[in-house]
C-alpha cells in the first residue's frame, strides 16, 4: 500500500515540479526520521519527537499563517508541514502563485509514503524547489517553524537565517529588554568625561596597517593562541575583543588595541579581563559612548571613543556628522571587524569568531559563566569541522552580520582560524 500511495504522489509531483522530482529521488535513503502518529483534536505527526503541525487544530494554525500574508502576490512557503498551508491558500484561490522550498527533502520523501492526498496539493502553480545556503528570504513568505529545528544539518545557515528572519526586530528586543536602561545611564554618567576625551577618525585608522588580526572570546582562540602570539611577536597588528583579554594575558600577548562597548563589561569581568590595567599602557583603546566611566578614566593608555545617532539623545553637544563613523550590528567582535575594514585592511585573519559552543564551553577562559546567562538547547549550528554544536540565537544573529560585511567587501581577505566555530560564509578556513 504504501509504494502505491508513493507512486501517485511521485507521480503527480512530477507532472507539476519535474526538475525537484528528479532532484528529490537522491534523498530516498540520505535520512531516516522516527515518525509517530500524535493524536490531539486533530492527528498530526511526531518527527523526532517534535510536532510537525498543531495537533489541536491544523488549519486554524494555517489560516493564522496565510492571514500574514498577501495572496494576491507570490507566496514563498520556506517548509512544508504537511502541506496545510498550501492546502488553506489554494482554498482561498484556487490558482494563487505559490513557491515552496522544501527544507528537510529526506522527511518530505518518506511523507510522500504516508499521506496519499498530497498529490490534491502538486498543481501547476504550487512550484517546489530545493533551496541552498544563498537561497533568498522573501518578505512575502510563510515559514513552517517545526522544521527550523528539525534535522539541523540540513541546510543549516538557511534555516540559521530564518529563525532570526521569523523576528527581523530581535536584535532591537533584545537590546531594550537587556541593556538600554544601562546604556542611557552610563552615557549620562559619561556626559562631561566625553567632553575631554578624543573621537576616533579615519586620520588615525587610515595609520594602521593593512594586514589585522582580529581576536573575539570563542573557545577556539585557546586552540589557536600559539599561532596569535607567533603572529603578534613577528610584528602582526592585533585588534582584540575585550573579552578575549582573559586568554591573550594568560600567554603574555598585549594587543595593540582593545574594543570595548558593552555597557557593563567593566564591572562585571574587571576581575579577569581588566584585573591590571597598567598592561595596557601602550594599547589603544576604542570605546563607546556608553563604555563604563571607571574603565575610561583608568584606562592608562590612549583612547578613542565612538558613538551613534541615539547617543546624541544625551549628548547633543557631539556633532551629528560623525555619529556612525563606525557602523556595525551586533557585537564587540562585529565592531572590532568593521574598525579594521574602515582601516581599509586587506588582510583579516580571525581567530575565536566560533558563534558556536565547544562542547558546554561558551567562551575562552573562564568567563562563560559571567558571559552567558542561558542559552536555546535546541539550537545547533554547523562546524567548520562537520560537527554540530550548540548555539544561541544572537550567535547566529551576529553571525550573519559578520558574513554580510564580509560579502560587501570582496576586496578584503577574511582568514577564519576556528575550525570548531561556525561554518562563516565568505571567508577562507585556515
Amino acid at each position: 500500500m504504501p509504494d502505491s500511495i508513493f507512486s501517485k504522489n511521485y507521480l503527480a509531483l512530477c507532472k507539476s515540479s519535474p526538475d525537484f522530482a528528479a532532484k528529490l529521488a537522491q534523498f530516498e535513503n540520505s535520512t531516516q526520521y522516527d515518525i509517530q502518529i500524535d493524536e490531539g483534536k486533530e492527528t498530526t505527526l511526531l518527527v523526532d519527537g517534535r510536532q510537525l503541525t498543531s495537533h489541536h487544530d491544523r488549519m486554524g494554525f494555517a489560516k493564522h499563517l496565510v492571514s500574514k500574508v498577501n495572496h494576491n502576490l507570490p507566496v514563498t512557503i520556506y517548509g512544508f508541514g504537511l502541506g496545510d498551508e498550501i492546502r488553506y491558500l489554494l482554498n482561498l484561490k484556487k490558482n494563487a502563485d505559490i513557491r515552496v522550498f522544501i527544507l528537510n527533502p529526506s522527511l518530505f520523501y518518506q511523507l510522500l509514503s504516508m499521506d496519499d492526498e498530497l498529490c490534491n496539493l502538486f498543481k501547476s502553480n504550487v512550484k517546489f524547489y530545493l533551496p541552498d545556503d544563498d537561497t533568498r528570504i522573501y518578505s512575502n513568505s510563510i515559514i513552517v517553524q517545526s522544521e527550523l529545528l528539525i534535522d539541523s544539518k540540513t541546510f543549516n545557515n538557511l534555516k540559521s537565517r530564518l529563525l532570526n528572519y521569523l523576528d527581523n526586530n530581535f536584535a532591537n528586543d533584545y537590546f531594550y529588554r537587556t541593556t538600554k536602561k544601562l546604556f542611557d545611564k552610563n552615557i549620562k554618567d559619561n556626559f562631561e568625561l566625553l567632553k575631554h576625551e578624543k573621537l576616533l577618525t579615519q586620520e588615525i585608522l587610515d595609520n594602521y596597517p593593512k594586514e589585522i588580526m582580529i581576536t573575539a572570546s570563542g573557545p577556539s582562540l585557546e586552540e589557536n593562541i600559539e599561532t596569535v602570539k607567533k603572529l603578534h611577536d613577528k610584528g602582526l597588528f592585533l585588534i582584540a575583543v575585550d573579552t578575549s583579554l582573559t586568554t591573550l594575558n594568560s600567554h603574555q600577548i598585549v594587543p595593540n588595541v582593545i574594543v570595548t562597548t558593552d555597557a557593563n563589561v567593566y564591572v562585571g569581568l574587571k576581575d579577569k579581563i581588566f584585573k591590571d590595567l597598567s598592561l595596557y599602557k601602550d594599547s589603544t583603546l576604542i570605546f563607546s559612548a556608553h563604555s563604563e566611566k571607571a574603565l575610561i578614566e583608568k584606562y592608562p593608555g590612549i583612547k578613542y571613543f565612538i558613538y551613534q545617532t541615539r547617543d546624541l539623545e544625551f549628548l547633543p553637544y557631539l556633532p551629528k556628522e560623525k555619529a556612525n563613523f563606525i557602523t556595525y550590528g551586533g557585537s564587540v567582535l562585529n565592531e572590532s571587524v568593521a574598525i579594521a575594514i574602515k582601516a581599509k585592511a586587506k588582510n583579516i585573519k580571525l581567530f575565536g569568531c566560533d558563534f558556536a559552543f565547544k562542547g558546554d564551553k561558551t567562551h575562552t577562559g573562564d568567563i562563560g559563566a559571567k558571559a552567558m546567562s542561558s542559552y536555546d538547547k535546541e539550537l545547533y549550528v554547523e562546524c567548520n569541522d562537520g560537527a554540530m554544536q550548540k548555539t544561541i540565537r544572537v550567535f547566529n544573529l551576529y553571525r550573519e552580520y559578520l558574513e554580510d560585511a564580509v560579502k560587501k567587501h570582496p576586496e578584503i581577505r577574511f582568514e577564519n582560524y576556528s575550525k570548531t566555530g561556525a561554518k562563516i560564509k565568505g571567508t577562507v578556513l585556515v
